[in-house]
């Protein structure tokens, strides 16, 4: 077996105060002590209010970034991903919630509510435009009791 060690630091600017601020993950060789087989490091970094802003992550040398930008009212909003690709989420402006999530560069729905029980719970979903989602809940509307979901199109590869 290998021997693995993991190391969690916390934050203590202004910024991420108490906040992680960086996990590493080092597995060791079993058969050369010493050389490490594997290793795993996320950094956080937090805005001015202490909001996640962005995390670099390093897998065996490879880095990759993921970025959040937040609306007015704190929510995220824009979330770039490593290779680039946006997904921006739009909010319902009369309840909060969010409403929409959509492929920035193709303009296309990733994710929708079609409708929510006077109780807050999504009833009703649609994910690429094309998968139909219902939940259902039990009597007292407080857990999933089941999920049903229907093709609204023909399915395609993607």
């Amino acid at each position: 077996s290998s021997d693995s060690l993991t190391i969690i630091q916390y934050d203590r600017s202004r910024m991420g105060k108490g906040q992680v601020s960086k996990i590493t993950h080092i597995r060791y060789s079993a058969l050369l002590p010493r050389k490490r087989e594997f290793f795993y490091e996320e950094k956080y970094f937090y805005n001015n209010i202490s909001q996640k802003e962005s995390i670099t992550t390093v897998i065996n040398g490879l880095t990759f970034e993921f970025k959040q930008n937040y609306d007015s009212c704190g929510r995220p909003n824009k979330l770039t991903y490593p290779g680039n690709y946006v997904v921006t989420h739009d909010y319902d402006p009369v309840s909060g919630f969010l409403h929409k999530s959509i492929n920035e560069d193709t303009q296309t729905t990733l994710w929708e509510v079609l409708k929510i029980s006077p109780y807050g719970k999504i009833t009703e979903e649609k994910l690429k435009g094309m998968l139909r989602i219902e939940n259902q809940y039990n009597e007292k509307r407080t857990q999933l009791s089941g999920i049903v979901g229907s093709w609204t199109q023909g399915r395609t590869g993607s």
